[in-house]
């Protein structure tokens, strides 16, 4: 496996458009990997398009050309049984995640993982967009 790395760029243009990656840190208490939900909320911002989650602790990541309505929530279930992508307008939206990574992969680590959103934001600015995950640790026996 290929490891990447990226810089982190943020910046504006005269358009008012912005380009971000936020970074967090996901603690996962538990002893086991947690298949989380990752849910994006864009707020009140005119126009915003998710391209990527990336976490930076494991390297996986997954891919999207994804544009969101003012206003729209997109909730990411990556656990193996249950994978899915629900727009609060639309419903079901398969087609938002490209190819070239496996959902089922995308994992939380035992411990602190460092989890990237990559958003291009533009418009208005009296919203913002944001992002956070869902999940129960694991473990992997009885104590």
């Amino acid at each position: 496996t290929v490891k990447k790395n990226y810089d982190l760029y943020i910046g504006f243009n005269d358009s008012d458009t912005s380009y971000f990656a936020g970074t967090a840190d996901a603690a996962n208490d538990g002893t086991s990997i947690v298949y989380p939900q990752i849910v994006i909320d864009c707020g009140s911002i005119t126009s915003a398009t998710l391209y990527k989650v990336r976490n930076e602790t494991t390297g996986q990541e997954l891919l999207f050309e994804y544009d969101f309505l003012d206003g729209e929530t997109l909730t990411i279930d990556l656990h193996p049984k249950a994978q899915s992508i629900v727009s609060s307008f639309f419903g079901p939206r398969p087609g938002a995640h490209l190819s070239g990574d496996d959902m089922g992969q995308f994992a939380l680590q035992p411990g602190t993982n460092q989890i990237t959103c990559f958003v291009d934001e533009s418009g208005a600015p009296s919203g913002n967009v944001t992002a956070y995950l869902l999940w129960k640790d694991a473990y992997k026996s009885q104590d």
